[in-house]
């Protein structure tokens, strides 16, 4: 099994926090608005995308925030960005997009 590089990321900028991807890329989205919440390793079996969603929601059930010991991170949402060994991805309204 392999382990792989897990961050969330999460901002407080309100021109586009929990808004889509094309919102905030209209709206001036930059990555150094972000700051990492949690940060750890998960042994997975799966391609991306279902570690994506998984991590959605452990990070809705307050796993994350247990395991990371992190009483500021919130609930995951929409805008913020999971990150797999150096891919971000944005979550969107519906998915997740690659953030380049």
């Amino acid at each position: 099994m392999e382990k792989k590089h897990i961050k969330i990321y999460q901002t407080d900028n309100s021109d586009y926090r929990f808004m889509n991807y094309d919102f905030a890329v209209d709206h001036g989205f930059d990555i150094y608005d972000y700051d990492v919440v949690a940060e750890f390793y998960k042994e997975v079996y799966e391609p991306d995308w279902r570690v994506l969603e998984s991590i959605f929601d452990l990070g809705n059930r307050g796993f994350i925030q247990a395991v990371c010991n992190d009483e500021f991170m919130r609930s995951i949402s929409v805008s913020d960005i999971i990150e797999i060994d150096e891919k971000k991805y944005y979550v969107d309204s519906f998915g997740f997009k690659e953030v380049k």
